[in-house]
C-alpha cells in the first residue's frame, strides 16, 4: 500500500520540486519520461512561464495541451518572466491567438519587467495593441521599474502620447525609483513636465529614496523653485537616513 501511495503523489511532488529548484534540465526529463503521469495544474504552467525559456514551455504544450488553459494568471506569469518573457509571450499568442486575455495586471507585469520590460510592452503594443490599456497603474509600474524604467516610458508615450496619464502617484513612483529616479523623473518633465503637480506627496516621495532621492529633489528644486519643504518632508529625510544606516549618534 505505501509503495502505491507513493507512485501516486511522486510525479505532481517532482515537477513542483524541479521547477523551484532543479531547473530545465530536471524538468524536460519528467516531461519527456514514459509512464508518469503529470497532473498539470495552473500553478505549474504559471511557474513555467514566468521561469523558464520558451522551450521548456514548447515541451509542455506539445506533451499536455488539452490540460492546459492559458488563464490571465499564466499570461501575467509570462510578462513577468525577466529573461524570457518576449519568447513565451510570442508562443502564447502564436498558439492562442484572441484567447489570451490581456488585462491591466499583464500590462503592469510587462510595464514593471527589470530586464524585457521594453521588448515585451513593445510586442503587446504589436501584437494586442488594441486590448493594451494604459492605465494609471501600467504607467506607475514603468515609472518604478528601476532598471529599464526609461525605455518603457519612452515606448508608451511615443505609441499611445495623450493616453499616458501623469498623475501624482505616477511621478511619486519616480522619484521613490531607487536606481533610476533622476532619469525618470527628466524623461517626465521634458516630455509631459506641463502636466505634472509637484505636490507634497512627491517631495516626500523623494525624501524618503535612499538612493537616489537627493538628485531627485536638487532636480526637482532646481526645475520647480516654488517646492513646499515641510516637516513630513524632513522627516522623510530623516527616517530613509536611519533605516539606510546612514545616521551616527
Amino acid at each position: 500500500m505505501m509503495r502505491s501511495n507513493s507512485k501516486s503523489i511522486l510525479p505532481t511532488f517532482s515537477v513542483r520540486a524541479a521547477a523551484k529548484s532543479y531547473g530545465k534540465e530536471a524538468m524536460i526529463l519528467l516531461l519527456n519520461r514514459q509512464g508518469v503521469n503529470i497532473k498539470v495544474t495552473e500553478r505549474m504552467v504559471q511557474l513555467i512561464a514566468g521561469t523558464f525559456d520558451h522551450e521548456l514551455m514548447t515541451l509542455l504544450l506539445d506533451r499536455h495541451r488539452e490540460d492546459i488553459v492559458i488563464t490571465d494568471k499564466v499570461v501575467k506569469a509570462a510578462a513577468g518572466n525577466s529573461r524570457s518573457g518576449v519568447e513565451v509571450m510570442e508562443l502564447l499568442l502564436n498558439l492562442q491567438g484572441d484567447e489570451v486575455i490581456i488585462t491591466e495586471e499583464v500590462s503592469k507585469a510587462a510595464a514593471g519587467n527589470f530586464e524585457s520590460g521594453v521588448d515585451i510592452m513593445e510586442l503587446l503594443l504589436d501584437r494586442r495593441g488594441h486590448d493594451v490599456m494604459i492605465t494609471e497603474e501600467v504607467t506607475k509600474a514603468a515609472a518604478g521599474n528601476s532598471k529599464s524604467g526609461i525605455e518603457v516610458i519612452e515606448l508608451l508615450l511615443n505609441r499611445r502620447g495623450d493616453e499616458v496619464m501623469i498623475t501624482e502617484e505616477v511621478i511619486k513612483a519616480a522619484a521613490g525609483n531607487p536606481e533610476i529616479g533622476v532619469e525618470v523623473m527628466e524623461l517626465l518633465l521634458n516630455r509631459r513636465g506641463h502636466d505634472m503637480m509637484i505636490t507634497e506627496e512627491v517631495i516626500k516621495a523623494a525624501a524618503g529614496n535612499s538612493r537616489s532621492g537627493v538628485g531627485v529633489m536638487e532636480l526637482l528644486l532646481d526645475l520647480r523653485g516654488d517646492v513646499m519643504i515641510t516637516e513630513e518632508v524632513v522627516t522623510a529625510v530623516i527616517e530613509a537616513a536611519a533605516n539606510a544606516g546612514g545616521l551616527c549618534y
